[in-house]
């Protein structure tokens, strides 16, 4: 787009766009910048927090919305610090990169970044699954650069989105649009939230990189030009606390990850209305135990435990812009997953558990959008999926006594023998279409028609749409209403003859939101959600048992002898005041109040186990000058809920023994946590210096993680998450 003006506010630098849309600053001194961009009918967008170094160029790439409003007392209508995802009308957020790396908490790591964010949780401190509104981590999906990645964490937990440590390298991230609910028919598949994460391009002027050290592990990034045309970047990184076990450096640990990880995102235009970029990551994963030093229940003294994983994922954007009112992007993709893990008796030759197993996903997908003008568009779409998964799980099983209805039950968990291969497909469509009615009200309505061959009722329509009202030049009304559709994990469907029976679950959403600008950087919004779950899958073997109140843990997330019989609701308010960076000072604050609950075979309504209640989340930020800032979060969190032991049965037996008849009826102590942060740069003349420090649990809260039954002194104890954690890092950038 030419013509658009560039300009660097409160500096005389600045810049007019040329006839390709690119432009160039030049000769600023180090430092942060707000950066304003401008253009006749289009929305002015504002980056506040550009940093400009001497080891970096920095490259920007702007998308520009055309304005609608055109209020005549020549107010703001939006502001825009804020790039929130114009499809969606409510329950969005928008994070740009150092929002990312900087965020207190986060260690750089995008899930725990996304945690800040109101409605959003994680099932424990070693943990980044995202607890969104009271589902499951399941329910999220995650895109990056328009590349549908199953998990993108380390460890991750098969079966559901979540793990320890994410794969993602966030150097390579430009921004993120993340919703929590209400989000538009292009997204399917998922029933609570999703994680759009767009990668920015290398550079095409010059070879640069940084070499990172942090509690991750050792990385590089190196970036170089194709050409004037193009450019490629590539990541690499490697944890080391295999290297410190080796060296004895610290007994005290047993557990040893041992993981890597890697990136490449490659860009190339073929011309001015045409461009092609490859995105690759991948993650290898492996755990290693101490014999001398593990600690283990009794049971399991004589075995040995062993865990291994493989992610790749990867694609092929085609983008095609037909005129200035249409484009097209069309993705061809790739998802490869693989989980070994045994619990092996080397005296016996017996396995106590074994999973080998992989699933992997062939995507294509073609979007197009077209503008009847500034206030209609319509954005249509389509793509399939071919699915190869194989499955060879072995557990000895749990015939652990239960107490159930004054009864003694011994059926826990049968023993599980058996391994298929399933090939299958899955397809989608969808038409969405958005219209203004004068310059107050904008309209979107839209469907979305799935199809999965593996289950018997293969099909599911949805209908999604939204109203916004602004009825002042700074304050607008939103409504939506949509129906939400997801797939039951593969990991479910081949465990036993009967999963095929298994229906699409589905989610009906209903938010009702307030969203007010006091001023260009400060929004306040309210939001009321409603979530009506049906169709959950639940155990026809323990009645009270419901698979939305699993998949927050270590794993395969495998259950089996479904129905889908299951029903759920969740409910709540959220109140949220953000401020985007300006005058060195930045925050948000929120408020949330829930109520999960969910209804398994035997037609009893009972908490969630994510139903944490009250959650109120405030970070704030300073930045002073170009070199030091400090930030802190703090969070509380309402009690869990968690099934107690029977105690009697217990001792007598020597293990836990669950009273599944109390499911989830009691509560975790509430949980609250302060995390500090302070960063540096320190500039030189061709290179510069990025370092942090934090402080995770800084006043030693001692937040119970679960409770567990004490094999060998026979009795109940409780385990707890991180009492006090300091982590830092640095970064070399040239």
């Amino acid at each position: 787009m030419p013509g658009v003006t560039i300009a660097l506010a409160n500096t005389k630098y600045g810049a007019i766009s040329s006839s390709d849309g690119s432009f160039r600053i030049q000769g600023i001194p180090a430092g942060r910048y707000e950066l304003r961009v401008s253009f006749v009918g289009y929305e002015t967008k504002v980056y506040p927090d550009i940093v400009v170094s001497t080891g970096h160029r920095t490259d920007m790439l702007f998308e520009l919305t055309e304005s609608v409003l055109r209020y005549s007392e020549g107010i703001v209508v939006k502001g825009g610090y804020y790039r929130e995802d114009p499809s969606m009308s409510v329950s969005s957020h928008g994070l740009d990169y150092e929002e990312i790396r900087r965020n207190p908490g986060g260690v750089e790591d995008i899930s725990r970044v996304i945690l800040s964010l109101p409605g959003v949780l994680t099932s424990s401190d070693d943990r980044n699954d995202l607890i969104v509104r009271g589902g499951n981590p399941t329910e999220n999906l995650n895109l990056v650069d328009n590349i549908e990645v199953p998990n993108i964490n380390h460890f991750g937990t098969q079966g559901a989105s979540g793990g320890p440590i994410g794969i993602l390298n966030t150097d390579f991230i430009r921004e993120v649009n993340f919703s929590s609910g209400g989000f538009p028919v292009k997204y399917g598949d998922r029933l609570s939230s999703v994680m759009d994460i767009k990668l920015r391009e290398g550079s095409r002027e010059r070879i640069q990189g940084d070499i990172n050290l942090n509690m991750a592990g050792f990385g590089a990034v190196l970036e170089a030009p194709l050409t004037e045309k193009g450019s490629i970047m590539l990541s690499a990184k490697k944890s080391f606390l295999d290297i410190i076990a080796k060296l004895n450096v610290s007994s005290s640990i047993t557990a040893i990850p041992n993981y890597s990880n890697y990136a490449l995102k490659a860009v190339y235009d073929l011309d001015e209305s045409n461009q092609v970029s490859v995105v690759a990551l991948g993650g290898i994963d492996e755990i290693t135990f101490q014999e001398n030093e593990y600690e283990i229940e009794s049971m399991f003294k004589e075995y040995k435990l062993g865990s291994d994983q493989t992610a790749v994922a990867g694609g092929i954007n085609y983008r095609r812009l037909w005129s200035r009112k249409s484009y097209s992007l069309v993705t061809i993709s790739d998802n490869y997953n693989s989980y070994y893990s045994d619990v092996f008796n080397p005296g016996t030759g017996a396995y106590f558990y074994k999973n080998s197993s992989y699933e992997n996903e062939a995507h294509i997908k073609a979007d197009f959008v077209y503008k009847f003008s500034a206030a209609s568009e319509l954005t249509a779409g389509a793509g399939a999926k071919l699915i190869n998964y194989r499955h060879d799980v072995f557990y000895e099983g749990d015939t652990s006594f239960v107490i159930r209805n004054s009864m003694v039950d011994t059926i826990v968990f049968d023993p599980l023998n058996y391994a298929g291969k399933v090939k299958t497909n899955k397809y989608f469509t969808f038409f969405q279409y958005t219209h203004w009615f004068g310059e107050k009200l904008k309209a979107t309505t839209g469907v979305r028609y799935d199809n999965f061959a593996y289950i018997k009722n293969s099909s599911a329509f949805s209908y999604r749409g939204g109203l916004s009202w602004y009825f002042t030049p700074v304050t607008n009304l939103n409504l939506f209403y949509g129906t939400f559709y997801q797939t039951p994990p593969y990991i479910w469907l081949s465990s036993d003859s009967t999963s095929r029976e298994l229906e699409n679950i589905r989610a009906d959403h209903i938010v009702i939101g307030v969203e007010h600008f006091f001023t260009e950087d400060i929004k306040f919004t309210v939001e009321a959600y409603y979530k009506k779950y049906s169709q959950v899958p639940v155990s026809k073997s323990i009645p009270e048992f419901t698979s939305a109140n699993a998949g927050g843990a270590y794993g395969a997330y495998i259950i089996r002898n479904l129905s889908s019989n299951g029903s759920g609701v969740s409910r709540g308010v959220e109140i949220t005041l953000q401020k985007k960076l300006l005058d060195g000072y930045y925050g948000i604050v929120s408020y949330g109040l829930s109520d999960v609950r969910f209804t398994a075979l035997d037609g009893i309504s009972r908490p969630g186990s994510f139903d944490f209640g009250n959650i109120f989340t405030i970070v704030l930020g300073y930045i002073p000058n170009s070199v030091f800032e400090c930030s802190f979060k703090w969070r509380y969190a309402g009690g869990r809920p968690y099934t107690p032991f029977n105690e009697p049965l217990s001792k007598l037996y020597g293990k836990g023994v669950e009273d599944y008849s109390r499911t989830n009826a009691l509560r975790h102590p509430p949980y609250h946590r302060l995390d500090l942060r302070a960063d540096y740069r320190i500039t030189f003349d061709n290179w510069n210096i990025v370092t942090y420090f934090e402080l995770q649990n800084a006043y030693f809260r001692l937040n119970l993680y679960e409770t567990q039954w004490d094999m060998q002194e026979n009795r109940e104890k409780n385990i707890y998450q991180w009492r006090f954690f300091p982590v830092g890092g640095f970064s070399i950038e040239f």
